[in-house]
């Protein structure tokens, strides 16, 4: 399984980072109320920061962590395999010359 497939689902989708890093777009998640924060899951062990306003909502009413500044996701990402972009495989990467 890839991780993206695990975290897909929980966290809002980030459609693009600012080339200093410091700027990121995220798709629209909607506040939630306070019976809809109520009724949430169990959020992740590695989510530290579960305030209300840490979690938003899809237009279809799933919910997602959209502020996971303070997260330890350390060794679920080390553990995560690695697959290469299609502008890295290369002749040389694969043996042909």
């Amino acid at each position: 399984m890839r991780l993206e497939t695990v975290f897909k689902t929980k966290f809002g989708q980030i459609l693009g980072i600012s080339e200093s890093g410091r700027f990121l777009m995220m798709e629209k998640l909607g506040d939630l109320d306070d019976a809809e924060y109520e009724s949430t899951s169990a959020p992740p062990t590695w989510l530290n920061d579960v305030k209300k306003n840490a979690f938003g909502k899809t237009a279809d009413g799933k919910i997602k962590i959209r502020d996971y500044g303070a997260v330890e996701i350390g060794t679920s990402l080390a553990k995560a395999p690695t697959q290469l972009a299609g502008w890295q495989i290369t002749k040389k990467r694969l043996g042909i010359d």
